[in-house]
């Protein structure tokens, strides 16, 4: 009975979309709007500065906040490693503050959420105060950098979005688009995974951060090599809550748009006919019968071309393109289903819930945040 309602249910969604996407080729407009942000020329500062967006400093909204931190270094001697924070204790405008008072925050107080949240798996940071002056001769070259630890990234919605997006639109806060943006790991893959988790960890990296920067994912360690002392120019940290969890349709879309112009596309290029994409999920929460569905929509719409595609015998570009020619996709839920990302406006998606035994009955997972917030129609 539960078979005969999914492939009745897929029917009459597909339906309805080809319906209402049947001249979608006709609305299209080919333009594009992204634009790299500009920041003022850096300067060289005795001190260091910070900039923060997220509740006026205040320590309980650490999930919320973002900063931008200016001659910044990291140290480390046999023992130790930190962060060192430089400021003038005589200056009235230093603003590493807390609440209305802007009173400097204690050592060891947390600033930011180095991970995207989730209770339980914080990872706080906050760096040391020295009243000394920072080394001017010690910086790394990249100018941007953003330092962020991984949010389960084995899967590749996670990934996508808690890391990577979350990271653009950390960066976004402040005007920084740019692919010349250094990403630093304060973990790695192998910190975390072996086997073959860790092979999709390095692999999901390989494949998608080349849409995002120009400089491979570094660890800190790696990069500071055997100095004991370097200083950066522009440090940005603080992912907490710039996630899918952020309902925020427009930078969603922003992402999207840098994405694709960095992959050499255009992000409102019309496909060429329509196209119905049904991925094949197998494994935890996959469909029973996902053959059997497509079958059904393939025949009932024969003059729509239709595809089953297994994703993971797919680079992340060739995902992406294909959700460009994509007018109508269904898909399981889960890590997989964040491709639909890059459908182009208003191409549809169908997200399959799964039958959750020890509920009897029909679960979601991603689709109230695709439903709720992260497509319009």
């Amino acid at each position: 009975m539960y078979t005969r309602l999914f492939v009745v249910a897929v029917y009459v969604a597909v339906v309805i979309v080809l319906y209402r996407a049947r001249n979608i080729h006709s609305t299209y407009e080919a333009r594009t709007r992204y634009r790299e942000g500009k920041l003022k020329p850096w300067e060289y500062s005795p001190y260091s500065s910070l900039w923060c967006h997220g509740d006026n400093g205040v320590s309980a909204a650490v999930h919320q906040r973002t900063c931008l931190l200016q001659n910044i270094c990291y140290v480390r001697d046999s023992s130790t490693s930190r962060w060192v924070f430089y400021y003038n204790s005589s200056s009235p405008t230093f603003n590493f503050f807390e609440g209305r008072k802007r009173s400097v925050l204690p050592v060891g107080h947390v600033l930011v959420n180095l991970q995207a949240y989730q209770e339980g798996l914080e990872r706080y940071w906050v760096p040391d105060l020295s009243n000394d002056t920072v080394p001017n001769d010690l910086f790394h070259l990249t100018e941007v950098n953003m330092l962020f630890h991984m949010f389960w990234p084995e899967n590749f919605g996670h990934m996508l979005v808690d890391d990577v997006m979350a990271a653009y639109w950390a960066l976004s806060m402040f005007s920084i688009n740019t692919q010349d943006v250094q990403l630093i790991g304060s973990i790695m893959c192998d910190g975390i995974f072996i086997g073959s988790d860790l092979a999709r960890c390095e692999r999901f990296y390989a494949q998608v951060l080349p849409s995002f920067s120009r400089h491979p994912l570094v660890s800190l360690p790696a990069l500071v090599g055997n100095k004991s002392t370097m200083c950066f120019k522009r440090l940005v940290v603080g992912i907490g809550m710039r996630t899918m969890r952020d309902h925020n349709p427009a930078l969603r879309q922003q992402f999207r748009e840098q994405v694709l112009v960095n992959l050499g596309r255009n992000p409102y290029s019309a496909p060429p006919k329509d196209l119905i994409v049904f991925l094949l999920k197998k494994g935890r929460r996959a469909p029973l019968n996902t053959e059997e569905a497509f079958n059904h929509i393939r025949t009932s719409f024969p003059e729509v071309t239709c595809e089953l595609v297994n994703v993971t015998d797919m680079t992340f570009r060739e995902q992406v393109f294909l959700m460009l020619r994509t007018t109508v996709l269904i898909t399981p839920c889960g890590g997989m289903s964040l491709i639909a990302l890059f459908l182009n406006p208003g191409a549809v998606s169908i997200f399959i819930d799964f039958y959750n035994p020890s509920l009897n009955a029909t679960d979601s997972m991603e689709g109230w945040a695709h439903q709720e917030a992260w497509f319009v129609c």
